[in-house]
């Protein structure tokens, strides 16, 4: 089983005592560390095949380097894949599928036009919010955010900073549930950086 996300809301209690044996390539953040392989150290692998593996029965954790895997190499596997088996295409489940991702999109778009997006920017403009960028930017600077954080940083009020919070979340910045009092970050700074030029 994997996980994109390593969330505690995702990856919960009873899913870790049944899958003991671990493998964790390169995390966002100690916290992600922590809840995936029970310890940090995660964050500090270097990427592409670095990970960190733990089983049933060790007391420490070995870091090796798995096999690295390219684009190209996982498309070629994949048409050789699909040229080699016969294939099962179900149409009618893609036409719920389909159907679901425009209700979902429908849904979204309601909701912007009714007036919400007009108090919060949504997320083609949210670059153009100075005040957002520089809530995600606090939230790595502090480890996480919190209601109480963004007043004092960013001088805002309740009202508003809670409506930071609750936007960033809804938009999978940071996480919805809470680690030591904040919620952490979700996008690598990395993509932070490139996707808004380390703005503060």
């Amino acid at each position: 089983m994997a996980a994109q996300r390593p969330s505690v809301d995702i990856i919960e209690g009873p899913i870790k005592s049944n899958l003991p044996s671990r493998i964790v390539f390169k995390a966002s953040s100690q916290y992600d560390s922590m809840t995936s392989l029970g310890e940090i150290g995660a964050e500090k692998l270097l990427g592409r095949g670095d990970c960190l593996y733990k089983t049933n029965g060790m007391y420490a954790v070995e870091r090796v380097m798995g096999a690295y895997v390219s684009d190209e190499e996982m498309y070629d596997v994949i048409d050789y894949v699909s040229n080699n088996n016969e294939k099962y295409f179900d149409h009618n489940n893609w036409a719920k599928i389909k159907a679901s991702v425009s209700a979902s999109e429908n849904s979204q778009e309601e909701r912007q036009n009714s007036g919400q997006s007009s108090a919060q920017p949504n997320g083609d403009n949210l670059a153009n919010d100075p005040l957002y960028v520089k809530a995600i930017k606090t939230g790595y600077d502090y480890g996480g955010l919190s209601v109480s954080l963004l007043q004092r940083k960013l001088g805002v009020g309740y009202p508003r900073a809670a409506k930071i919070i609750d936007w960033l979340t809804d938009n999978g910045y940071i996480t919805p549930n809470v680690i030591d009092k904040k919620h952490q970050m979700i996008m690598p700074l990395e993509e932070f950086e490139e996707k808004f030029g380390g703005e503060s």
